[in-house]
């Protein structure tokens, strides 16, 4: 289980910039934009554990949210 998180990152980018993105974000570049800053920072070290990983993409998102 220890992969999951990376593996969780890798596929959150391939939804975003690979050959079949999610529909839902095609024209909204500013959550595109926020998935790959996300994912970029963490596939070379990825968090420890899925709840890590969960506890930092939930801060990203409230962020996101807040502006």
């Amino acid at each position: 289980m220890a992969h999951l998180p990376r593996l969780l990152l890798m596929l959150m980018l391939a939804r975003v910039d690979g050959k079949s993105p999610v529909e839902y974000l095609r024209e909204n570049e500013s959550k595109k934009n926020l998935i790959r800053s996300f994912t970029r920072k963490r596939i070379a070290a990825p968090p420890a554990d899925l709840a890590t990983f969960m506890s930092e993409w939930s801060q990203v998102l409230d962020a996101y949210v807040e502006n």
